[in-house]
């Protein structure tokens, strides 16, 4: 039988896998969006996005029962440099998938969407008990 705390681990490294899969198909694959191009800087948006639910997942992974509570903010740093790290690998791994090599302007969305989903996380704490959850 599963735990929670097993069961949370399992979808971060799911949800890890499928940030990998996305980020290293090649760009053609994305064509089909086309029509989302107008729309300037859209996939730093993207990024943003993703590595939102990213730093949420780790931090709802690490959490356990009181821990966060004790360490919320070693694990909310930690988060945020696991989503670092994630993304520098990502990107540099792109290179050799035939995408563009290290982007600072994408590791610096993935990092911005840490942070909005960390500020996110102190704004609504008191308001949706969520260290219960």
């Amino acid at each position: 039988m599963l735990t929670h705390s097993i069961l949370r681990w399992i979808i971060l490294l799911l949800y890890i896998g499928l940030l990998f899969y996305l980020s290293l198909i090649p760009g053609s694959s994305f064509d089909k969006f086309s029509y989302f191009s107008g729309i300037i800087n859209f996939d730093k948006v993207v990024h943003a996005m993703m590595h939102f639910g990213l730093w949420s997942l780790i931090v709802w992974a690490l959490k356990g029962p009181g821990k966060l509570v004790r360490n919320r903010w070693a694990i909310f740093t930690f988060s945020l440099f696991a989503v670092f790290t994630i993304g520098v690998i990502i990107e540099l791994l792109q290179g050799y998938v035939g995408r563009s090599d290290l982007d600072w302007a994408d590791v610096s969305a993935n990092v911005l969407g840490a942070l909005v989903a960390w500020g996110c996380w102190l704004a609504l704490e008191n308001k949706l008990f969520i260290y219960k959850w």
